[in-house]
């Protein structure tokens, strides 16, 4: 079976996601798209132990994780690393509206690893402090460039 891309028209689509994101952040944003967290028996299984173990790791010393929404857009910047919570406005299409921060590395003090899963792409920042995140993007252009500008990090 081969592997299905949807194809968007790059340029539009690409601005609108770097300018919602650059109105949040005051700076010029590089690339951003659309990522979620990933599904399945594992996440379940983390989001089933999360309490328990979240107390038994904060009693260690160990800093929370980042809960994150199911849907998060990831904007890199020239020297940062963004997750932004954001929402879908009515009246103003598909392209998600960015609320708040919700985290922000700076780009050469993480490690990134993005692999093919499902069709679309598994992308896992590893900061040098803190809990690394995992996020799935879909196969689309958007992700493609939020994966190439992560790659040029360093």
């Amino acid at each position: 079976m081969a592997e299905q891309r949807v194809e968007a028209p790059t340029g539009a689509w690409a601005q609108r996601y770097d300018r919602a994101a650059g109105e949040l952040l005051d700076d010029r944003v590089v690339a951003a798209a659309q990522f979620m967290r990933p599904r399945g028996w594992r996440a379940f299984g983390h989001a089933l132990s999360d309490g328990p173990v979240g107390l038994v790791q904060r009693a260690c010393g160990r800093p929370r994780s980042v809960r994150l929404p199911q849907a998060v857009l990831v904007a890199v910047t020239g020297e940062r690393v963004h997750l932004l919570k954001a929402r879908t406005e009515p009246g103003h299409g598909p392209v998600p509206h960015p609320t708040s921060m919700l985290a922000a590395w700076e780009r050469a003090a993480i490690d990134i690893d993005a692999a093919p899963a499902d069709g679309g792409t598994r992308l896992t920042i590893a900061p040098e402090q803190g809990p690394s995140v995992e996020l799935y993007g879909p196969p689309d252009v958007l992700t493609e460039r939020v994966v190439e500008a992560l790659a040029k990090t360093g």
